[in-house]
């Protein structure tokens, strides 16, 4: 059977990384089939006629020399293979704002975007290009493309025609939308005057610096996203709350911080409101309560506090609410009952205590409930969670939760996974639930190979964990693992981690822990527990590993570990780099390799070398999309001399622990924008540094 993750802190990889559609589709592109004007006044005077219409609409910076606006003002005089009349006043300020986004965005040209860039100096004017339009996003967050047909910016045709513009009827931008195009820079305010602007998706570009004011005074607004630019910080500025016409309003997956404004009320057209993975704080103000129209609202993984306010009952047409991962206290608000639309509630890993109210039940829309990691919530699983006809996906982990587990959870048809470890139920598991047609994941507390009587008897369970929170995959439903071999070897790696990596191996959601458990009972290669140093080797390859991926959630680009269906094989291609664009961006090889954490010896690994002895001596691992703060175990390698880990996307400071690494002699973390702080005084007397 499917071995799931025992990890008790992440959620599973089920949870959809891209956000819920608001609409339909897109506003229609309107492609322009007019041809220009052929009667053009003189060089000389188009050209004062049109610097003098620039200079009315946008000031003398359009003469300051090394600026976008001169640098557009230069393009839309005399290079733009189009020649717009400059009669067509309109046309002119449209057009010369598309330039001056392209060039306040490439360093007047220098830094290329992903695709669709203004045509080579050698080969003409013409518009055809290879738009790269992201498809998806895979589990490690990286976006997946899909070459399409598209126009280039800048070329000679129509403005409205330029890949990711759309325009109405009458040839006005209402829409830009670039995503994941590696575009840099501040957030251009010039965007701001385009007179009939409706739509701005800027997401998952390298956009720094701050929320633009003036994009809350655009009059026709109503979708903003900026998500996943991670260098946007400061504040969200209280213009933004007087935005009435806003409908989707998405910062997610940035540095912004500062609180949520009381005023947020007056949003009252939001349909989506998101503000999860950033630095914001304070509480979540009762005034959500006004926002009549949202259906879908995202604000995890930030540092709210306070309780939930209870005014979130009158969301009528919310259909999912997110608040996971904050610092929330309090009780889980009863009103929520209230939402008959409700279809996917997380509100795991807060600090939330009492009951589950018997009025959640009648959310009988829900699909997806977490109540887990949060040890305050208390009392029983009610009957009446047999009203959630639709659940789908269940997990109430890690709490205080007593008593049996009703039978009713098994009238639960649509049931795909359950997690009910690691918390203070008893008795034994509903025939009911063991026969759910569909059921792949239930955890309960059903191990008893450390000689500890099972909480739970269950001999259906796919993980069965014990008193101590070690999880165990069970491999044959039938069969709980009580074999004494397997229990000694348990004990004695489990007795050999502890001497040498201390008490946290047991500590519930860190890696160490997780790490603890792969080698433990996950690891194929199944190394004998007398190899001490090959059993400590290959415990620091894990636990750099499920360090960096948030316990194997945020997958790295290439050479993860096997899929859970896919054997143990090691078999897979490496993304190695293969150069830079002029725009930064690297380029890619594909290369046989073997995967982590497969039945390999770890010196196999991609990007892993080891010497004669098979010690590890060198971990380069660039451009892999890794996250994280770079992960102290690394000098716990007694024979590392090798450290590459640039291009990712890992945050923090610098270990001084690096620096005490004995045989260290290639330290190399370069561009990994977040990396921040002092350079440690410890690395100025780490002497046999050849490379830093």
């Amino acid at each position: 059977s499917m071995a799931p993750s025992i990890s008790a802190s992440s959620w599973p990889s089920f949870i959809p990384s891209d956000l819920p559609s608001l609409y339909a589709s897109h506003l229609p592109t309107y492609s322009p089939t007019q041809t220009p004007s052929t009667s053009v006044p003189t060089v000389d005077s188009r050209e004062q006629l049109i610097t003098a219409q620039l200079i009315s609409s946008f000031g003398a910076q359009i003469l300051q020399p090394g600026t976008p606006y001169n640098r557009a003002t230069a393009w839309i005089i005399s290079e733009d293979a189009r020649l717009v009349s400059p009669e067509d006043e309109s046309a002119i300020n449209q057009r010369f704002l598309l330039a001056l986004f392209y060039f306040d965005t490439t360093d007047n040209g220098e830094l290329l975007w992903r695709s669709c860039n203004p045509p080579p100096p050698l080969e003409g004017t013409g518009g055809d290009c290879i738009f790269q339009e992201p498809l998806g996003r895979q589990p490690g967050g990286s976006l997946t493309y899909v070459g399409k047909p598209a126009t280039r910016w800048l070329s000679e045709e129509h403005e409205c025609n330029f890949a990711g513009v759309a325009c109405d009827a009458f040839e006005n931008v209402v829409e830009i939308e670039l995503i994941g195009q590696d575009i840099r820079g501040t957030l251009p305010t010039e965007l701001a005057s385009f007179p009939f602007l409706e739509v701005i998706i800027l997401s998952f570009n390298e956009f720094t610096g701050n929320l633009p004011t003036e994009y809350a005074a655009i009059q026709f607004l109503t979708y903003l996203e900026v998500q996943g630019n991670a260098f946007l910080t400061g504040s969200i500025p209280d213009v933004y709350w007087e935005a009435s016409n806003l409908e989707l309003f998405n910062i997610g997956e940035n540095a912004f911080s500062g609180t949520l404004s009381t005023q947020l009320g007056q949003l009252s057209q939001l349909l989506g409101f998101f503000t999860f993975d950033n630095l914001l704080e304070g509480t979540i103000p009762s005034e959500m309560g006004q926002l009549s129209k949202l259906r879908f609202t995202r604000h995890h993984h930030n540092n709210f506090s306070g309780s939930i306010p209870t005014e979130v009952g009158n969301l009528g047409d919310l259909r999912e609410l997110w608040v996971h991962r904050n610092k929330l206290i309090g009780s889980i608000p009863s009103e929520i009952g209230q939402l008959t639309v409700l279809e996917d509630l997380l509100l795991y890993e807060n600090a939330m205590t009492g009951n589950i109210p018997e009025e959640l039940y009648n959310c009988e829309a829900l699909y997806r409930l977490s109540c887990s990691d949060m040890p305050g919530i208390v009392g029983t699983i009610s009957p009446s969670i047999g009203n959630l006809r639709l659940l789908e996906h269940l997990r109430l982990s890690n709490t205080s939760i007593t008593g049996t587990i009703p039978t009713e959870l098994g009238s639960l048809p649509g049931l795909i996974e359950v997690w009910l470890d690691q918390v203070r139920l008893s008795g034994t598991m509903p025939t009911e639930v063991c026969s759910i047609p569909d059921l792949e994941v239930l955890n309960a507390d059903c191990n008893p190979t450390l000689e500890v009587t099972p909480e739970v008897l269950c001999d259906c369970c796919t993980t069965c964990c014990d008193a101590t929170g070690l999880c165990v995959p069970v491999e044959e439903p039938s069969a709980a693992p009580t074999s004494a071999n397997m229990s000694s070897r348990d004990e004695l790696i489990t007795a050999q981690l502890l001497a040498t990596f201390g008490e946290r191996i047991f500590q519930s959601g860190l890696p160490y822990k997780k790490a603890a458990q792969w080698i433990i009972s996950e690891d194929p290669r199944q190394i004998n527990p007398e190899e001490e140093s090959a059993i400590n080797q290959r415990f620091l390859v894990a636990l750099f590993y499920f360090d960096t991926t948030d316990n194997g959630e945020l997958l790295w680009r290439s050479c993860n570990p096997p899929p859970p269906l896919e054997g143990t094989g090691g078999d897979c291609i490496f993304q190695e780099p293969l150069g830079r664009q002029p725009g930064g961006s690297l380029t890619y090889v594909g290369k046989p390799a073997t995967r982590w954490l497969s039945e390999e010896h770890e010196c196999n690994f991609a990007g892993v070398a080891c010497d004669a002895f098979e010690n590890v001596v060198e971990i380069e691992l660039i451009g892999q999309d890794i996250r994280g703060t770079l992960p102290t175990e690394l000098a716990s390698f007694p024979f590392l001399e090798v450290i590459i880990l640039s291009f990712n996307e890992f945050t923090g400071n610098l270990p001084t622990e690096y620096a005490a690494i004995q045989f260290l002699t290639y330290l190399e973390v370069q561009g990994n924008a977040f990396l921040t702080g002092s350079i440690p005084d410890v690395y100025w007397g780490a002497s046999n540094l050849e490379v830093f």
